[in-house]
């Protein structure tokens, strides 16, 4: 049976994203380098627009780059 597509918006977790979309985690961890903070670590449970607004990175800009990744994969 085919799983159906997780549909990333700003109230996704950060914790569906990564374990639906394995090949996302290196977005995740671009953003550590950048805000200097990991987000797997701290921001797990978070939503994306929550954990942007928390550790200050571009919520659109990550939305883009995970819907990418996911178009990339199908």
């Amino acid at each position: 049976m085919e799983e159906s597509a997780l549909v990333v918006t700003a109230a996704t977790s950060v914790l569906d994203i990564i374990s639906r979309y394995r090949q996302t985690e290196g977005i995740f961890k671009d953003l550590e380098a950048e805000t200097g903070r990991c987000i797997c670590c701290e921001g797990l449970f978070l939503s994306l627009g929550e954990a942007a607004a928390r550790f200050g990175f571009d919520l659109n800009g990550v939305l883009a780059r995970i819907s990418a990744v996911i178009a990339d994969q199908k």
